[in-house]
């Protein structure tokens, strides 16, 4: 029997959704449809739709993708279980929609249980549908392109670790973009349709993810794609009108209606294919797009239109997504704030920073700090030290100490490293997840209101290590004027002071830094320096109001972007008492501080914290520089956590390498705080301590 283009079929379909043994745990219906004119990814020329009826008497409209030749589907996961009835229409270019196909699936079981989003009890957190608090573990895996590596291998060593999120690109390299120019490889088709094959094979990256209890943040737009300068892609874009495209500046991407358009015809493809895996954690509108020329180089109105054209598409997608997924963005640097405009938009559900530094803990456990006023989930979804090729990545030192620096401190998941490839695969360190998510697991994150805590402890080692403070904070203005170095604590606000000590050239980001200091003997300092401006500087050490150390950086006709020769450091003599050293660069541009050394100024150990109301996480850390002898402390300290509930405490210290543990003597919280005894350390160990009862 054969059927006119159109004709009504009407179909039953029963599905045991998220039952199923294997395969994804969401309704899948396919619809065959011939004899289509037009683009089937514009949605001017084809739309295809699905309206279901749910058991509850309610609605849901669900758009159809292409799967493949004529081959039109929806995915959906049930919320409820029971009888959905469903019809799906067509509207080509010009017409009116029609109806051509009608049916009927019987869901054995609601399946949205993994779905994850915010936490019903604890906005600071994420938790599944269901109720079970998500806690993000993971790196960055932005694409597989390497000859004989496939994102399966990846994801299965990612998986065997124990980690449970991974953020992924939409590029054309990495072989999961839908457009790019044809030039790129035969499965892209220019502006003249989506590659199907990099489709399917996001697929599998979906599939095994799941298997692998992998969740994945997808990230739609990458900043190459629209920057001149900046990794850029722009001379290869589809859209570009250098190849055929519409765009005559890669500015005018974020105000174009075609552009505006298809970006929309784009996401409604991407929630209508992949919307309805549970692991899909969070779409990311954009990678860093305060990298793309509208934000490095547009004009006040071409800035605020990259923050109107976010808060539109967040909305559209928003209204689009009928699995209600998290949205998130990076990079939006709108104005003269230097901060993400996203951060305190109600269309964005939580938030993550980029930063790439050289002291890891104390910038995690600044911004975080800081990130607490906009009410959200909060991580690094990438972090890393400046140096990429730095020799302590062969050991996995930055990673280990990200990951663990991120359980005291109060953010949503751990910060995340984008160097999955050069480090993580190349050294094997993926068994530093493994006790990382341990802990995580153990954690019962959302009835604490976790809160840095002022840590007191004193090492029994009498040694003195070297003082190491590092900046936290890019080209933008210093967020913290004055800073206290303490021998034990070092100098927490240094995560929030800028690289760049600007020079009276730019008044609106120069700050004078002032470091409070308590010597016990004098001490020698020394300034180290990464880089200066060709404009000159003049960096003057004041101490106490006094002029005591000087350095003048000449002008220079090399642009600041070439590698200088290595600019000597700036040492001096500190005596001992209180002090206020004060930092003016009073030449007319900026030098870029590399590290502030104290030699022979802290205690060997560095314990940092976070405590909640009845529970309290510590993480201690050995100073090895400049620490003479041993690198171990075989006596361990006294650490103090205050501000927990009076009562009875379990303390158990975990292994930071194996995960294994032991229990410590059990201790009191009493008005002056938790008292406990580290025990012997070596490189570094973490403590769990949670209230057992009065």
């Amino acid at each position: 029997m054969s059927l006119p283009l159109f004709a009504l079929l009407i179909s039953a379909v029963t599905a045991t959704v998220g039952e199923q043994p294997s395969g994804p745990p969401f309704l899948e219906q396919s619809i065959r449809l011939t004899g289509l004119a037009g683009n089937p990814f514009d949605t001017r020329d084809i739309r295809v739709d699905a309206q279901l009826r749910l058991p509850n008497g309610g609605t849901v409209e669900l758009p159809c993708f292409l799967h493949s030749d004529g081959d039109w589907r929806f995915r959906f996961a049930p919320s409820e279980a029971g009888e959905h009835r469903y019809e799906v229409r067509v509207t080509e270019k010009g017409g009116k929609a029609r109806r051509v196909k009608e049916g009927v699936f019987t869901a054995r079981s609601a399946s949205r249980g993994r779905f994850i989003g915010i936490h019903p009890h604890n906005q600071r957190y994420f938790a599944t549908r269901d109720g079970q608090t998500f806690y993000p573990v993971g790196e960055n895996l932005g694409w597989v392109s390497g000859a004989g590596e496939t994102y399966e291998v990846y994801l299965r060593k990612i998986g065997n670790a124990g980690a449970n999120w991974i953020r992924l690109w939409m590029c054309s390299w990495g072989l999961t973009a839908l457009e790019w120019m044809a030039s790129a490889g035969p499965m892209y088709r220019g502006l003249e349709g989506y590659s199907l094959e990099n489709a399917a094979r996001t697929d599998r990256i979906f599939e095994e993810a799941l298997a692998q209890g992998i969740a994945i943040q997808l990230v739609i737009n990458h900043h190459g794609q629209y920057s001149t300068e900046v990794n850029p892609n722009w001379d290869s874009n589809p859209e570009n009108v250098k190849n055929g495209g519409f765009l005559k500046d890669p500015k005018e991407f974020f105000t174009h209606p075609e552009a505006k358009q298809r970006y929309r015809d784009r996401v409604r493809y991407l929630a209508a294919r992949w919307g309805a895996y549970p692991n899909l954690f969070a779409w990311e509108l954009w990678n860093e797009v305060n990298n793309t020329d509208a934000l490095r180089k547009g004009s006040v109105e071409e800035k605020r239109a990259v923050l109107a054209w976010h808060r539109e598409m967040a909305a559209y997608l928003r209204e689009l997504d009928p699995h209600d997924h998290l949205i998130t963005t990076s990079g939006c640097v709108a104005d003269e704030s230097f901060e993400d405009a996203t951060w305190g938009l109600a269309e964005f559900d939580f938030n993550q920073a980029h930063d790439y530094v050289d002291n890891l803990p104390d910038r995690i456990r600044s911004q975080s700090e800081r990130m607490l006023a906009h009410g959200k989930p909060f991580f690094f979804g990438e972090l890393g030290i400046a140096d990429h090729q730095a020799p302590e990545w062969e050991s996995g030192t930055p990673l280990h100490d990200m990951l663990w620096a991120s359980l005291v401190s109060p953010v949503a998941g751990t910060a995340m490293t984008w160097w999955w490839d050069l480090h993580v695969e190349k050294h094997n360190l993926y068994p530093h997840f493994t006790p990382v998510r341990k802990v995580v697991d153990s954690v019962d994150w959302a009835t604490q209101d976790f809160r840095i805590s002022k840590i007191e402890w004193r090492s029994r080692d009498p040694r003195r290590a070297d003082l190491h403070l590092f900046p936290g904070v890019g080209w933008e203005r210093s967020r913290v004027e004055r800073i206290s170095v303490s021998s034990l604590e070092g100098a927490p606000g240094m995560g929030l002071l800028s690289r760049y000590l600007q020079g009276t050239g730019k008044p609106e980001m120069r700050v004078e830094p002032v470091f409070d200091l308590i010597l016990e003997a004098p001490t020698r300092a020394t300034l180290s320096f990464s880089r200066v401006s060709n404009g000159g500087a003049d960096l003057r050490a004041l101490l106490d109001g006094d002029l005591l150390a000087r350095k003048e950086f000449p002008r220079s006709e090399k642009p600041d972007e070439e590698d200088a020769a290595p600019l000597e450091d700036l040492s001096f003599e500190i005596p001992d008492g209180g002090h206020a050293l004060v930092l003016s660069n009073r030449g007319e541009d900026w030098v870029e501080l590399k590290s502030f050394r104290l030699e022979g100024f802290a205690d060997p150990l560095l314990a940092l914290g976070m405590a909640g109301e009845s529970e309290a996480l510590v993480w201690t850390r050995v100073r090895a520089e400049g620490l003479v002898g041993d690198p171990d402390l075989p006596d361990g300290a006294e650490v103090r956590v205050p501000g927990l509930r009076l009562g009875r405490y379990r303390i158990v210290r975990w292994d930071t390498l194996t995960g294994e543990t032991w229990e410590l003597d059990p201790a009191r919280a009493e008005d002056s705080g938790l008292a406990f005894q580290t025990g012997p350390i070596r490189g570094d160990a973490f403590f769990q301590i949670t209230r057992m009862g009065d």
